[in-house]
């Protein structure tokens, strides 16, 4: 559904704007923006039943954020990415309700850091060449590292699982199910 929409309206803008992109590169930027879309609604919502609206729209900027530097998972289809992605902005927003920042939230932040030096960046999809590899790393490090400044649970929690995400176990799970 995602698909034919961004076609329809790559067509659109191409016939209508003079020095418009192919058509194909249109569809391809449209189709990212709204299934990022569809995660942000869908994930807002849900949130929103239970009073957590401002934890989602923090978990819906800061996954992105900290994915693009750390990598993680491609699933096989928009549809799978885009449920994937919701429950883990869901399981990050309602898991950081159970702990307190100083001793769990720091026990979990301190086990992130090593996962996140250790295994990020992973599965970098792109033109990148793997000489900014270990940059990416020091930079998703960096932006991690931030937390101990700002004391949230809610962003222990979206990094927590981020780092768990570029794991080779989170890895051999999608390719032996065939995510």
């Amino acid at each position: 559904m995602i698909k034919s929409i961004s076609h329809k309206i790559a067509e659109e803008i191409y016939e209508n704007v003079e020095d418009a992109s192919p058509v194909s590169v249109l569809e391809y930027a449209l189709h990212i923006v709204l299934n990022y879309v569809v995660v942000v609604i869908a994930t807002i919502l849900f949130c929103s039943f239970t009073g957590h609206v401002w934890e989602a729209i923090v978990a819906c900027v800061v996954f992105p954020v900290i994915r693009q530097f750390s990598g993680g998972l491609h699933l096989k289809t928009s549809l799978r990415c885009n449920v994937f992605s919701v429950c883990m902005m869901l399981c990050a927003v309602y898991f950081s309700l159970l702990f307190s920042f100083f001793y769990t939230g720091l026990i979990i932040m301190i086990v992130t850091l090593l996962v996140i030096y250790i295994h990020a960046p992973n599965n970098i999809r792109g033109s990148l060449h793997p000489k900014y590899y270990s940059l990416l790393n020091w930079i998703a490090i960096f932006i991690i590292s931030t937390n101990f400044v700002i004391q949230s649970t809610l962003l222990v929690s979206i990094f927590f699982i981020q780092s768990l995400l570029i794991t080779t176990t989170a890895n051999f799970i999608v390719n032996k199910y065939d995510l």
